[in-house]
């Protein structure tokens, strides 16, 4: 399917993540990994995430071994590897993560980060072989604009979660909901935020899909799947105005007041 291009989106930054089972032998195979995304990905760092385990006071109390010894430090690496454009990719034991602030399409226009996706997966499972994906997770993270301190005009521009009626605009200067929910064979949490007063006040969307055991050959369906769930979620949420203010150039955007 063929989205539309904007020149002046609302993405702050997308997010995509495959979770497996730990690998243990990927210490073995990241160099391997390396070498095959080494000219999208030049830049390479090996960095360690301390991670901690905590007992309660009652599993302390009954262990056999004293308190001190119940809580576990270990250091997990991260082959950390960034694009000349800045955009991300981490590998642990257990996933796959790329974030990027630089792509504004999944899958139109010259940049498309399916195309980033495809890439990076393609040779991980090239180098590592992984028969099954526990979660495969696709993440917008927007900013829009907030036309004036009128419950009437926010409403105008999105179809907003807020209770509008309890809390006027002008009275606010940071609210959020959450809702998770089932969308189909994938599920969806979605966040919708208000940050920031009068002329800096801004309304942040985040839309987070995921579905879960799925076969790496079926990984790219999948993301477009999720894709689909997520424009259909932003395109309930944003209004035509929201939409006209996207397809001005950004040095031509006036946003009412």
């Amino acid at each position: 399917m063929e989205y539309e291009v904007f020149p002046n989106p609302l993405v702050k930054r997308v997010v995509f993540q495959i979770r497996f089972p730990n690998l243990f032998y990927l210490a073995d195979r990241i160099g391997d990994f390396q070498v095959k995304v080494m000219k999208e990905f030049p830049d390479s760092q090996l960095l360690f995430k301390r991670e901690f385990q905590f007992v309660s006071r009652i599993e302390k109390e009954n262990a056999e071994q004293p308190a001190e010894e119940s809580k576990r430090d270990d250091a997990v690496p991260i082959w950390q590897f960034q694009s000349g454009e800045g955009v991300q990719l981490s590998v642990c034991s257990n996933s796959l993560s790329l974030v990027s602030d630089q792509h504004k399409s999944y899958n139109s226009g010259e940049k498309r980060f399916r195309d980033a996706i495809e890439f990076t997966c393609k040779r991980f499972f090239e180098s590592t072989n992984i028969p099954v994906i526990k979660r495969v997770g696709l993440r917008y993270i927007d900013e829009g604009p907030v036309p004036s301190d009128l419950n009437s005009s926010f409403s105008e521009w999105y179809n907003t979660a807020f209770s509008a009626c309890r809390f006027p605009m002008d009275s606010i200067s940071e609210m959020s909901c959450m809702a998770v929910v089932e969308r189909g064979t994938s599920k969806l949490r979605y966040i919708e935020a208000l940050k920031g007063a009068a002329e800096q006040r801004k309304i942040v969307l985040d839309f987070d899909a995921w579905s879960e055991d799925v076969d790496p050959d079926n990984l790219l369906s999948t993301t477009d799947l999720l894709h689909e769930v997520l424009w259909n979620e932003f395109r309930s949420t944003v209004k035509e105005p929201v939409l006209d203010y996207m397809r001005k150039p950004r040095e031509e955007v006036n946003v009412p007041k």
